[in-house]
């Protein structure tokens, strides 16, 4: 209460802590290493295991996905959303895949992804693929 400009009675503190949301992502394992080596022409699946090390469940709804962000993507798609009904909860582990097809040019080629929320931006660790094309 206030009475004449001077402030009287019980005086309560309270603190509020709100956890902010944190995108966070870390790369787990994957298939189809470093330059494994694939004739012209050749399809395979690639696939990245990222964790969500952030403290907010991913889920598709929020329209959070992988998405390629440099080099060469192999024919592979884009982003790879999660499926619907999916749901990652802090500190657990999501596959990700995406088809490729090897270049009709013999050499090495890499492309990069990263995890991608619309209101974000990037976050987490960049993944990518890198394959030898022989003939």
């Amino acid at each position: 209460m206030k009475h004449n400009d001077v402030f009287f009675g019980t005086t309560i503190k309270v603190q509020v802590s709100i956890d902010t949301p944190i995108f966070k992502s870390k790369f787990a394992s994957e298939t189809i290493p470093d330059k494994t080596q694939f004739a012209k022409g050749s399809n395979f699946i690639k696939s990245w295991t990222m964790q969500n090390a952030g403290n907010i469940t991913w889920k598709e709804t929020d329209s959070l996905f992988l998405k390629f962000i440099s080099g060469n993507s192999l024919s592979g798609n884009s982003k790879i959303e999660l499926s619907p009904g999916i749901k990652v909860s802090p500190n657990d582990t999501h596959t990700f895949s995406t088809s490729m097809t090897a270049p009709q040019t013999k050499g090495t080629y890499r492309g990069y992804w990263q995890m991608y929320h619309p209101l974000k931006g990037y976050f987490g660790d960049k993944v990518w693929v890198e394959i030898v094309v022989i003939d």
